[in-house]
């Protein structure tokens, strides 16, 4: 777990959200009418953004991706296989690391396997059992959006972790926003494993 500090700005926002369900951004009322709304939102909210019910989408300050960015795997580019759960996660990514790679087909699995893609992303959901990720060389895996699912957690690791894959480690980093509903997520997921 890799634990990034929230700015004030965001800790305030987050905060009042999480107390009061409402938020205006953008000339825009957000309303969290549900417990289970009220999660997805700020989740959204930990991930930089956050979608209005016109379909929209609020930016909010990035601080995973800022500290994703600052990440030696990354800067040293070693391959790394980074998971996103929102549509806007990928939008983000893409944005900040132009070179990465959006796992969609057989290709994109082989280039991977044979060391050719530095940055793989990939939606955990499309990720399910029997694929193999697993390289012959040291790989990372960053989970950047925590997933509330335990199984799709460990089958998200199990891609790169596999046995008989050799004495090359895998580096799971699982980044959080420090004490959000990552966190909560982190430790519900710990419970069931």
């Amino acid at each position: 777990e890799v634990l990034i500090d929230m700015d004030h700005h965001t800790e305030t926002m987050y905060k009042n959200f999480k107390r009061d369900c409402i938020m205006s951004l953008n000339d825009e009322e957000i309303i969290a009418q549900s417990a289970a709304v009220l999660s997805g939102k700020l989740q959204q909210v930990c991930q930089g953004f956050m979608y209005a019910p016109n379909g929209s989408v609020n930016r909010m300050k990035t601080l995973k991706l800022d500290y994703l960015m600052s990440m030696d795997c990354i800067k040293d580019k070693e391959p790394t296989l980074i998971s996103y759960w929102f549509k806007q996660d990928l939008v983000h990514l893409l944005e900040r690391l132009p070179n990465a790679r959006v796992l969609t087909n057989e290709n994109d699995i082989t280039d991977w396997l044979a060391g050719g893609i530095e940055t793989l992303l990939i939606q955990p959901r499309s990720c399910g059992h029997g694929l193999n990720l697993a390289t012959k060389f040291k790989s990372n895996l960053i989970i950047y959006a925590s997933l509330w699912s335990n199984d799709l957690n460990k089958q998200l690791i199990a891609r790169l972790h596999r046995r008989g894959t050799g004495p090359h480690p895998v580096h799971v980093y699982n980044l959080m926003l420090k004490d959000t509903v990552d966190q909560l997520i982190g430790s519900r997921i710990a419970l069931k494993s």
